[in-house]
């Protein structure tokens, strides 16, 4: 039959005698399969075909083979198998649209600091140092330079900047206090 079906798409192209010597099958073989009506099962299929694109479209291509077979089974009298519907829909490229189930990437539950952004770690870090003179204007190129010139994190520019102030104005640290400007052009130790 593949050999027949071959023949009639190229028929245009190429003589029947010819397509028939070379594909081993007889000339009256092949006007035979022409002439003969198509079984009743292909009748079927084919009508079960616009059955199966109506319903895809009504569902806007969300329905798959189970749900499809489904609705046949519901309207008609003779039951189909959804092997059967699911082979129909493989052979005529019909698939249903798969939607990726919503996944959750990110887990909040643990123990570790939420990521800062430059804004909170310059309030935070002014809330604690803020009274020993450290202005906002001072901590912006330092935050700024660490991140453009050393790639480094903001978390790791924040533990630095408060170990480096923390120091400086700490009376109990093993330096003397006069080795710390409390104005800081750069963090003492930071890099």
């Amino acid at each position: 039959m593949i050999r027949y079906i071959y023949m009639e798409q190229n028929r245009s192209r190429y003589r029947i005698a010819k397509m028939a010597q070379w594909l081993q099958v007889s000339k009256s073989g092949y006007y035979a399969w022409r002439k003969r009506p198509k079984s009743p099962h292909c009748t079927e299929n084919e009508s079960l075909l616009k059955e199966i694109i109506r319903i895809q479209e009504a569902s806007h291509g969300i329905y798959g083979g189970r749900k499809i077979t489904y609705e046949i089974n519901r309207k008609s009298e003779k039951p189909v198998n959804h092997k059967r519907v699911e082979r129909i829909m493989r052979e005529n490229g019909i698939r249903s649209k798969s939607h990726k189930k919503y996944k959750a990437t990110t887990n909040s539950r643990h123990g570790l600091p939420v990521a800062v952004d430059k804004e909170t770690l310059i309030n935070n870090l002014l809330a604690n140092y803020g009274k020993y003179g450290v202005t906002r204007a001072e901590l912006e190129p330092i935050i700024d330079d660490g991140i453009q010139n050393y790639d480094l994190s903001l978390e790791v520019i924040y533990s630095g900047l408060r170990m480096s102030l923390a120091s400086a104005f700490n009376p109990d640290s093993r330096k003397r206090d006069d080795e710390f400007s409390p104005r800081l052009a750069e963090p003492p130790g930071f890099y």
